[in-house]
């Protein structure tokens, strides 16, 4: 893909904000909010250009759970992530996370250029800026405050997937068995929308299904 055709794929992301429905193992828990920001800002035209440093972006990732969900299951994540523009591998990442009695924090900065570490929220907007095709397969190093983990996510399928009055079809990727990764994907083929994010994780399967699109446009 060349640096024009990247930047139009890009440029229709910066300032959205997905909000999600979420459900912990099939019971809805509360509101999920993703969204993508610039950070140091430059112009499209330098990306273009070629020009050095054509800015960072942020990503944000809110998940709570309502307020009588939590008497019985208390989940809370809050990731801030600083990512390159053009393969949102990690520069930053904040995040704090909670499910029941189950507490995960850290701040760290990746200063290694020759590595390219994601988390699985960037992994998504990656995937969303590729020509996705049926079988291909994408290998990632994910971050993790023990033993960074290798996933490779395949496109394993395609699947009719209802977003309000419309039905969207979207590529289904999907981690390898051999592949340590727990997040599974629905992206909708006409605009690169993640319409169904769903992770499986030691304490049960989160899954998130788009409610609403925002653009700052």
């Amino acid at each position: 893909m060349n640096k024009l055709i990247l930047i139009i794929c890009l440029s229709f992301i910066f300032g959205e904000t997905l909000t999600y429905n979420a459900k912990f193992n099939k019971i809805s828990v509360g509101i999920a909010t993703l969204e993508i920001l610039n950070s140091n800002p430059a112009s499209d035209l330098s990306v273009f250009m070629g020009i050095d440093n054509p800015g960072t972006k942020i990503i944000n990732f809110d998940l709570q759970s309502k307020k009588f969900i939590d008497f019985i299951l208390k989940l809370r994540e809050s990731i801030t992530m600083e990512v390159d523009p053009l393969d949102f591998s990690l520069i930053h990442i904040n995040k704090k996370s909670q499910i029941k009695d189950d507490f995960n924090e850290y701040a760290i900065s990746f200063n290694d250029s020759t590595k390219r570490i994601y988390d699985p929220i960037s992994i998504i907007y990656f995937l969303r800026n590729q020509e996705l095709k049926l079988n291909d397969e994408y290998t990632f190093e994910v971050y993790s405050s023990k033993n960074n983990k290798k996933i490779t996510m395949k496109v394993s399928g395609e699947e009719n997937v209802k977003f309000k009055t419309k039905t969207y079809n979207c590529f289904v990727l999907e981690p390898l068995k051999n592949s340590s990764g727990q997040i599974k994907l629905w992206i909708a083929k006409e605009t690169g929308i993640p319409i169904i994010i769903e992770q499986d994780g030691k304490n049960g399967i989160i899954t998130l299904k788009l409610k609403n699109i925002k653009n700052e446009s």
